[in-house]
């Protein structure tokens, strides 16, 4: 809402793209923020945009500076996490974009607040693959990686900020790519406790036929692969609906709504 923006200025930047996902941002920093930032329209452009689809119209070489600056909610998110659009904001694609739009000498940084260390550990292991090197760590969460000759903005990140110099997270998890963005699963596997839950509706459902009919000896296929496409379609919808909307208890009660008059209606 108008905070990186308003120091870029305060440090000298004389020009400033912000690209906000949402138009209530945007006005929110218009009528709240102290430094009033995006009034300065002789050195700022708000963009209401996707950052990857802005990245990827980009002129190659225009910036000094790309900041990723906490997309999401970091410290709610976790596995169970659906995937969103900031989820392809975070993978080799768009880093390798971002890199692209950067001068010689340009800066990449990364802000990103999380309990869970891999996440670290993967953002690293991103930085190194697209820069060619390792990023330099200041705090906890901030990661930044320079486009060139590396030496010389190392040394000066040193000079300045060696109080704050923090030592890389260990580990290296398996990057997030395009074809693979679930940026906050550890390992391209599925969590324990989804298993878990599968194989509970199953006994369930098993004691459920038990109890309701008694003993069947065949299993209707035709309709057990109705049932299979079913949940294929829904799980198809929602994670779309997904992608667009944010992955909330809104969108998918919409959608297996949906899904759900549509059965009712084709039933009648």
């Amino acid at each position: 809402m108008g905070r990186d923006a308003a120091m870029a200025l305060r440090q000298g930047a004389l020009e400033v793209d912000v690209v906000e996902i949402e138009v209530r941002f945007v006005k929110w920093g218009e009528a709240l923020h102290p430094a009033r930032p995006y009034s300065d329209t002789a050195r700022v452009r708000v963009h209401v945009d996707d950052a990857r689809r802005f990245l990827k119209a980009a002129p190659s070489g225009r910036y000094d500076l790309v900041v990723f600056c906490y997309l999401d909610s970091h410290g709610l998110t976790s596995n169970f996490t659906n995937t969103n659009l900031d989820s392809y904001v975070y993978t080799k694609e768009s880093l390798a974009e971002a890199r692209r739009v950067l001068a010689d000498g340009g800066v990449c940084a990364i802000g990103f607040s999380s309990p869970r260390g891999f996440i670290y550990a993967r953002l690293q292991r991103l930085m190194a693959e697209v820069f060619g090197t390792p990023p330099v760590r200041v705090n906890e969460d901030l990661f930044l990686a320079a486009v060139g000759d590396l030496g010389p903005f190392k040394a000066r990140v040193i000079e300045r900020l060696r109080p704050n110099i923090r030592p890389l997270e260990p580990g290296s998890p398996e990057p997030t790519t395009d074809d693979w963005p679930f940026f906050y699963l550890e390992s391209p596997s599925v969590p324990m406790v989804f298993r878990a839950v599968l194989i509970a509706i199953a006994l369930l459902s098993a004691v459920g036929v038990r109890v309701g009919i008694g003993r069947k000896n065949k299993i209707d296929l035709h309709f057990l692969l109705l049932g299979a496409a079913f949940m294929l379609v829904e799980t198809w919808a929602i994670s779309r609906a997904s992608l667009v909307y944010g992955a909330t208890w809104y969108v998918s009660s919409a959608v297996i709504a949906s899904l759900l008059l549509t059965v009712l209606l084709a039933n009648a």
